[in-house]
């Protein structure tokens, strides 16, 4: 059922008159025989997402019954709004394949939190906040993400999902460094984990392992680990909470 079809059988339940498919035409109108109001629904509105409903005269019911239809239709109208900006400020996953929506967890945009683990395995939290955007580009398959950290840090990368090797493929970028580096990132456990060779520079001692761990619709927790002995060992070195922004 359309969204205009379903608060026109609102407004038939409400009003409980017969009139509603004549057409919006001054001339047709008639007064009703219990109150001498009347109500016009036109159906050229069928040519725009919702229903325009007018009163010109009537009773108090009358009047609270097109009230309600309006409210459906005003909440309607901010319900399909809210969720068309969405999509088009994130994206949305081609649906073709399910490997394409294994980031959608990470749509939106997110405040980051880092915390740098200590000798005893404690997490001293840290001076740093970062924003994060992720969305999908227009092909569903391509996903693009911005990092933002406070005292002007900026880096952004690519990533698109390789059906061949099961793997998204990346790249990062680092302008303000001129910093170019590929990684890759896959499912392992159930866990979105990626591997940076020779950290984000590429040129790092050790390599570097980041598991996403999703908390609930609004929070996840990204694991980083840092490897010295070619990916033998891992020693987790950073904990950074993710909270949904937008």
């Amino acid at each position: 059922m359309t969204t205009l079809n379903f608060i026109s059988a609102i407004s038939l339940g409400l009003s409980n008159r017969t009139d509603w498919s004549l057409p919006y035409r001054p001339s047709s109108l008639t007064p009703s025989r219990k109150t001498g109001a009347w109500v016009s629904i036109d159906p050229a509105a069928a040519q725009t997402p919702f229903l325009v409903a007018l009163l010109t005269t009537g009773d108090h019911m009358d009047r609270i019954r097109v009230a309600i239809i309006l409210c459906v239709c005003v909440l309607t109208l901010l319900v399909s709004v809210a969720s068309a900006a969405t999509a088009m400020d994130y994206g949305q996953a081609d649906q073709s394949a399910p490997e394409y929506s294994q980031f959608e967890y990470y749509r939106g945009q997110w405040r980051t939190s880092m915390s740098l683990r200590q000798e005893d395995g404690t997490f001293k939290p840290l001076d740093f906040v970062a924003t994060i955007t992720l969305r999908y580009m227009a092909d569903g398959r391509t996903v693009q993400t911005e990092f933002t950290g406070s005292g002007g840090f900026f880096s952004a990368d690519i990533r698109a999902f390789n059906p061949n090797t099961k793997q998204w493929e990346a790249l990062f970028l680092n302008a303000q460094a001129q910093r170019w580096h590929q990684f890759k990132a896959s499912l392992v456990d159930g866990l979105m984990t990626t591997i940076i060779l020779g950290g984000y520079s590429g040129k790092e001692p050790f390599d570097v392992k980041v598991v996403d761990r999703i908390i609930d619709h609004d929070r996840f927790q990204k694991d980083v680990y840092h490897s010295t002995d070619k990916m033998r060992t891992w020693e987790m070195v950073y904990q950074i909470d993710v909270t949904r922004i937008d």
